[in-house]
């Protein structure tokens, strides 16, 4: 009997494990363009992968990937660098296209709002 009840327990633990590290977004890529509060933009791929967002140019600066919470039409995501501070991400997802926005938040600085919009990379 405890043979079967520790069977059963590490079963779910599993699931519980392997669910844990799924989002809905999960295996879409976006190429976006950020747009500066300047008006100025660049070119940034976004990656939802195993529970983790993750912003191409945002690595540039240190930023690693982080988890993400949402469903299939809309996320938030908070990032963090050692040295250059936090992103705070927030988007929408219609279809095949993405927009949001990003703070960007330095020790000392005031925080700059960027917008970002883009398509699903297929």
């Amino acid at each position: 009997m405890k043979t079967k009840l520790m069977s059963a327990l590490m079963t779910l633990l599993f699931l519980g494990v392997a669910w844990a590290g799924k989002g809905k977004l999960d295996g879409k890529t976006f190429k976006v363009t950020i747009t500066e509060p300047s008006k100025s933009t660049f070119a940034d791929t976004l990656t939802f992968k195993a529970g983790t967002f993750d912003s191409s140019e945002c690595q540039k600066y240190g930023f690693k990937a982080t988890s993400y919470s949402g469903d299939a039409t809309s996320f938030t995501a908070s990032a963090k660098s050692e040295k250059e501070g936090t992103t705070e991400w927030s988007g929408t997802i219609k279809g095949d296209t993405i927009e949001g926005k990003m703070v960007w938040a330095k020790t000392g600085q005031p925080a700059t709002t960027y917008s970002f919009a883009g398509t699903v990379q297929k």
